[in-house]
């Protein structure tokens, strides 16, 4: 199951209000901010918890920000389209490697031996506070801003 940090704007009563009185594209523009905002300090701890090999799992840790209906959702993880060559086979072919492939025998490990690393888990668990303050903090900047410019 996927590790997930929620966040509601309770304790936000008259900046809730005044959010809500703010147009509909402006509101989604400060959430998509505030949320993209919020992933890159989990994305920055799973980078240095990524264990090493080639270092192609720690530089294809990326973040996407995503509309689900009226919620903005980052997702961390690896970006699938990138594959690098590692090497070359017996008969002269390059050997590729591509981190989307195989993270997840690294990270919930496999029977015969490699042991699971849960970098992912433990950098949401490592960025929680540090994503819930920059979150917080970049909603009321936006929102003091755009209430400012009327």
């Amino acid at each position: 199951m996927a590790k997930v940090i929620k966040m509601e704007t309770k304790g936000f009563k008259k900046l809730t209000k005044k959010f809500a009185k703010l147009p509909l594209k402006i509101q989604k523009s400060v959430s998509r901010s505030a949320v993209t905002a919020g992933a890159k300090p989990v994305k920055d701890a799973a980078k240095s918890l990524a264990p090493r090999r080639f270092g192609y799992l720690q530089e294809d840790i990326i973040h996407v920000t995503k509309r689900y209906g009226a919620v903005y959702v980052a997702i961390v993880g690896i970006n699938k389209n990138i594959r690098r060559q590692i090497g070359q086979t017996r008969d002269g072919r390059p050997k590729f490697a591509n981190p989307s492939k195989y993270h997840h025998l690294v990270h919930q490990g496999t029977k015969r031996g490699v042991k699971r690393n849960r970098y992912l888990r433990k950098a949401i668990v490592r960025a929680k506070n540090r994503t819930i303050a920059i979150i917080r903090t970049k909603y009321i900047k936006r929102i003091l801003k755009e209430m400012s410019k009327k």
